[in-house]
């Protein structure tokens, strides 16, 4: 009898704990996961896809709130104003955290300094270019036949229309796209022969200040023609160039 009586209240004693523990759990949930924990019981897939929607049903109502709403046409919205859910992703801000390209300078052109041949702005300055044909000295007295109609030297108009800055432009422009600031008058002096060729062409003064430009002048002077007249023609001419 005293068996059955301890074994009985054991039993009832037993029951008693399981449900102060059973009521406790109840109570207090977290108490169940700390046991959990405790025993290393694992926990079910149930569990965490549970505890995983929360935070993607959060990440999902945050991206909601970045993006703007639809708008209506009715609204009197411009086509450029009208930004839904799909074509906001495709917006580019730009790559403003991103540091700039480093900027590559280009080296300079060293500036241009133009040979005393071709431009001699300071100093004394004479110039030299000249021709002389052979056979003829220009320093000797030239008798000129003004004998009969066909004796007379040319006129001023008759050795323009042959020479004139026209003919001796080319020659400047050549130099003066290399050197714009060379610019001023330039004055000849020549002798024609009877045959309408040049006897002897010089520059007397330039302002030009370029033996190149000069030489270049002198050399087409030369290859010109002038119409015959029998007798020698003296002349001087001066022409500007700018």
């Amino acid at each position: 009898m005293k068996e059955t009586a301890s074994w009985q209240t054991w039993t009832i004693v037993l029951i008693l704990v399981g449900l102060m523990i059973a009521g406790a759990f109840y109570l207090r949930p977290d108490l169940l996961e700390r046991a959990k924990l405790i025993v290393g019981w694992p926990e079910s897939e149930e569990v965490e896809v549970a505890e995983a929607a929360p935070e993607s049903s959060k990440k999902e109502k945050k991206q909601k709130r970045k993006r703007p709403k639809k708008r209506s046409r009715a609204s009197n919205e411009t086509p450029a104003e009208a930004v839904t859910e799909d074509t906001w992703e495709d917006i580019e801000f730009g790559n403003i955290f991103e540091e700039p390209d480093e900027v590559v300078m280009a080296d300079a052109e060293p500036e241009f300094v133009p040979p005393p041949e071709m431009w001699q702005p300071e100093g004394r300055y004479q110039p030299s270019a000249r021709w002389t044909a052979s056979g003829f000295d220009p320093s000797k007295p030239q008798e000129i036949d003004l004998n009969g109609p066909d004796r007379k030297p040319l006129s001023e108009a008759d050795i323009k229309s042959v020479l004139n800055e026209r003919r001796l432009m080319p020659c400047y422009r050549e130099v003066a796209i290399k050197v714009p600031q060379m610019k001023g008058n330039v004055d000849f002096q020549g002798v024609i022969s009877g045959d309408g060729q040049i006897a002897h062409i010089r520059i007397k003064r330039s302002e030009l200040r370029s033996k190149d430009v000069e030489s270049c002048m002198v050399s087409t002077i030369r290859n010109l023609r002038f119409p015959s007249t029998g007798t020698l023609t003296k002349f001087t001419m001066d022409f500007d160039f700018n």
